[in-house]
C-alpha cells in the first residue's frame, strides 16, 4: 500500500514537473534589446535559451526587420509588450524609416502577436476558415466604405488640400479590399502597406496606414479602423482561433 503512495506521490511530481516546465515556457517570456542593433532598441525574445518558442518568434523578427535590403535606413526607438490573451504576446516596434523621396522621414509602429505554445505568428488568414473568407472580406469593405464616407462628410471646403482628399476619399470608397490587403504573407516584410492585425482581450482591428499609402506625410488622413469582436466573429474563426480567442471568453462567463 505504501509502495502505491510512494509511485502515485513519484508520479504527481512528475506531471506537475512537466506542467510547470510548460507554464514556464509560454507564460515567462522575457524581452530584452538586442544586442544585432546597438544603441536601438530592438526586441529579443528570451525565456531559457533553449526552447523553439523564442527562436521562432526571433527568427520571425529579424526576417521582418533586420533582414531586409532597406533595414539599413530604420532606426527603431522602442518597443511595447502586451498580453491580449493568456497564450498570446504582442510586441509592438516603433521605427522610423528614411526614404528618397519626400517626406524624408516617416515615423510606424508594427504590431506583431506571437501564440505562446509554439511561437507562431498570430495573422488574419491563420485565423478565419478558407471558405469563409470572402464572406470576411466582404464585410469588411462594408466597414471601410463606412469609415471614408464619415471621413468625406467632416471635411471642408476651406481646408487644406480639400479636393485632394475629396478625389483620395472616392478613390478609396471605389478600391476594394481583396485577401492580398489584409492577409499576412508567407514572408515577413515590413510596411507592406497591408491592412494590419491588432488583437484585443474581445476585439482584433484591421487598421491601414491610409496617409502612408497616399504619401501625403501631412497627418492629412486618419488610419483605416474596421473592428470586430470575437463574437461576431465565431461563425467565421476556424477551430484554432476558437480556442485561441473565444474559449477563454467563455471559461470566464461561466465563473
Amino acid at each position: 500500500m505504501k509502495c502505491n503512495f510512494e509511485k502515485g506521490l513519484i508520479l504527481f511530481f512528475i506531471v506537475f514537473s512537466f506542467g510547470n516546465s510548460l507554464f514556464s515556457q509560454t507564460r515567462i517570456l522575457i524581452w530584452k534589446d538586442s544586442d544585432m542593433r546597438k544603441g536601438q532598441k530592438f526586441p529579443f525574445a528570451y525565456i531559457n535559451d533553449s526552447t523553439s518558442i523564442e527562436k521562432e518568434i526571433n527568427t520571425y523578427l529579424n526576417d521582418k526587420y533586420l533582414n531586409q535590403s532597406e533595414s539599413y535606413r530604420d532606426n527603431f526607438n522602442g518597443y511595447e509588450v502586451t498580453y491580449p490573451k493568456t497564450n498570446i504576446c504582442g510586441i509592438a516596434i516603433s521605427y522610423e524609416h528614411e526614404f528618397n523621396t519626400s517626406p524624408g522621414l516617416w515615423s510606424f509602429t508594427d504590431n506583431n502577436y506571437f501564440d505562446l505554445r509554439n511561437g507562431k505568428i498570430i495573422y488574419i488568414k491563420s485565423l478565419i476558415e478558407e471558405e469563409k473568407y470572402d464572406a470576411l472580406i466582404k464585410i469588411a469593405n462594408d466597414r471601410k466604405n463606412t469609415f471614408v464616407q464619415d471621413f468625406k462628410k467632416g471635411l471642408t471646403k476651406d481646408q487644406e488640400e480639400f479636393e485632394r482628399l475629396i478625389e483620395i476619399a472616392d478613390y478609396t470608397l471605389n478600391d476594394s479590399i481583396d485577401s492580398s490587403d489584409i492577409d499576412n504573407l508567407s514572408i515577413p516584410y515590413a510596411m507592406s502597406g497591408n491592412y494590419e492585425l491588432t488583437l484585443y482581450a474581445d476585439y482584433l482591428e484591421l487598421s491601414y496606414y491610409w496617409e502612408y499609402g497616399w504619401g501625403l506625410g501631412r497627418q492629412s488622413l486618419p488610419n483605416i479602423i474596421l473592428k470586430f469582436t470575437y463574437r461576431e466573429l465565431t461563425q467565421f474563426f476556424n477551430d484554432y482561433a476558437k480556442e485561441l480567442l473565444i474559449m477563454p471568453i467563455e471559461t470566464q462567463d461561466k465563473k
